[in-house]
């Protein structure tokens, strides 16, 4: 489980050749906001902000930079912004933030829980908004916002301790863990032990 636009890069860029080394394994993708539900099979998620399940730990896998983009062709003022949605959020998060780095009349025009809907958005003019690096830095209808700073998020990788030692996610971690520059763009953190 995870966010949308993170699974569709690890299908589009990480997943095929995983899937081709190891025949017998079968993943199953589901793109949600967190808490990704309970399984009886070996589940793992990543996620940023996400407090784990009862029986799941969380490990840092790395840091992902988000910068702040408008469209290129039609800068929106700088008073119209759009944000990810984690209004469900427990514990710290990222739209908490921003909100409270957001100078007085900043209008928010647009919330949603996935980046690609609001890299469209941005990209359409509609407003300015904090992307992943790795979507804006790569999107030639963007570019970043004058005068802004970088922010760095922590993405986690979720499983519990079962499901942890088992071969297969350990395989799945290790794919995931060298995607991490050449596909997310992010520095590693650490690995992950049982």
């Amino acid at each position: 489980a995870g966010n949308n636009w993170m699974l569709q890069r690890l299908a589009e860029h990480v997943l095929p050749d995983f899937l081709s080394a190891h025949p017998r394994i079968e993943l199953r993708m589901s793109a949600r906001l967190p808490p990704g539900p309970i399984h009886s099979e070996p589940t793992v998620s990543l996620w940023f902000d996400a407090m784990p399940h009862a029986l799941d730990r969380a490990t840092p896998l790395c840091s992902l930079d988000y910068a702040a983009y408008q469209s290129r062709n039609a800068p929106p003022p700088a008073s119209e912004w759009v944000q990810f949605q984690d209004d469900v959020a427990q514990g710290p998060s990222f739209a908490r933030q921003l909100r409270q780095r957001m100078k007085p009349g900043t209008h928010m025009r647009l919330t949603a829980t996935d980046a690609q809907v609001l890299q469209g958005a941005i990209r359409a003019g509609m407003a300015q908004g904090v992307l992943p690096v790795c979507l804006g830095d790569h999107d030639t209808a963007l570019q970043r916002v004058p005068d802004t700073k970088m922010v760095q998020r922590i993405l986690h990788f979720h499983a519990s301790d079962d499901a942890r030692r088992l071969k297969r996610v350990g395989l799945l971690y290790d794919c995931i863990a060298k995607a991490i520059g050449p596909v997310f763009e992010g520095s590693k953190i650490e690995p992950m032990r049982a």
